[in-house]
C-alpha cells in the first residue's frame, strides 16, 4: 500500500466504523421486521375484535418498543450524519481519508459505505414511524370497537329497563286503583263493625264499637314512624354518597 496516498491509521478506523455501522444496521433491520410481524398479526386478527376484548396493555407495551426504536434510529442517523460531516470532507468537500485524485481509491472510500448505511438507517426510521402509526391506528380501532359494543349493550339495557318500567307502571296503576277498595274492605271487616238484626223490628243495624279509636291510635303513629324511618334512610344514603364523592376528589 502506498503510504503517501493513504493514512493507514485513519483509514483503518473508518473501515472499522463502516463495518460496525453495517452490523448494527442489520440488527435494526431484524428488530423492525420482528415488530412488523407482531403488528401484522394484530391486523390479521382484526375481525375477531368484535368477539373479544383487545389486549390494550400488550398493544401499549408494543407501542413503547416502537417509540424506543424510532428514538434509537433517529439518534443513530444524527450520529452517523455528524460522523460523516466531521471526518469525511475537507475544505473543498473532498474525502480526506484517501487521495481525491486517485480514482481507483475513490471507489473504495469507506465513507461511501457509511453513507450507504446512513440511507438504509433513514429508511429504517421511516419504516419504524410507519409501524408506529399503524399500531396507533389499531389501538384506536380496538378502543372504538369496545366503546361501540358497550354503547350497544347500554342501549339494550336501556330498552329492557324501559320495558320493565312500563310493566311496573302498569302494576302501580292497578295497585293504586284497587288500594282504596282494599282499604275500605279491610276497615269494615274488622271486629269494630258489627251487622246485627233487631229482634223487635227485624231490621238490620250497623253497629260501630266504642273502641274504634284504638285503631287510629295505633295506625297513625305507626305510619308516621314508618315514614320517618324511610326519610332517615334516604338522608343517610345521601350523606354516604357525598362522603364517597369527597373522598374520590381528595384522592384525585
Amino acid at each position: 500500500m502506498d503510504f503517501t496516498i493513504c493514512d493507514p491509521p485513519k483509514n483503518t478506523i473508518v473501515f472499522l466504523q463502516s463495518t460496525i455501522i453495517g452490523e448494527v444496521s442489520k440488527l435494526y433491520d431484524r428488530s423492525i421486521w420482528t415488530i412488523r410481524h407482531c403488528i401484522r398479526n394484530i391486523e390479521k386478527g382484526r375481525p375477531a375484535t368484535t368477539a373479544r376484548d383487545s389486549d390494550f396493555a400488550q398493544l401499549h407495551n408494543l407501542a413503547r418498543h416502537i417509540i424506543h426504536t424510532c428514538e434509537v434510529l433517529g439518534v443513530a442517523v444524527d450520529t452517523i450524519t455528524e460522523l460523516i460531516e466531521e471526518s469525511k470532507l475537507d475544505a473543498r468537500g473532498s474525502c480526506k481519508c484517501i487521495n481525491p485524485t486517485a480514482a481507483a481509491l475513490q471507489k473504495r472510500c469507506p465513507h461511501k459505505r457509511i453513507s450507504f448505511w446512513l440511507k438504509i438507517l433513514q429508511n429504517f426510521r421511516g419504516r419504524a414511524e410507519s409501524l408506529n402509526a399503524r399500531l396507533s391506528n389499531e389501538i384506536n380501532l380496538g378502543f372504538n370497537v369496545v366503546v361501540q359494543r358497550d354503547s350497544k349493550a347500554t342501549v339494550e339495557i336501556s330498552q329492557a329497563t324501559r320495558s320493565d318500567s312500563a310493566s311496573m307502571k302498569t302494576i302501580a296503576v292497578v295497585t293504586l286503583a284497587l288500594l282504596p277498595a282494599t282499604f275500605v274492605s279491610t276497615v269494615f271487616s274488622m271486629s269494630f263493625f258489627t251487622l246485627s238484626v233487631d229482634d223487635n223490628t227485624g231490621e238490620h243495624e250497623w253497629l260501630v264499637s266504642e273502641r274504634f279509636w284504638i285503631y287510629w291510635v295505633i295506625t297513625i303513629p305507626l305510619t308516621a314512624i314508618t315514614l320517618l324511618c324511610w326519610m332517615y334512610g334516604q338522608h343517610m344514603e345521601e350523606i354516604r354518597f357525598l362522603s364517597a364523592l369527597k373522598s374520590r376528589k381528595s384522592k384525585a
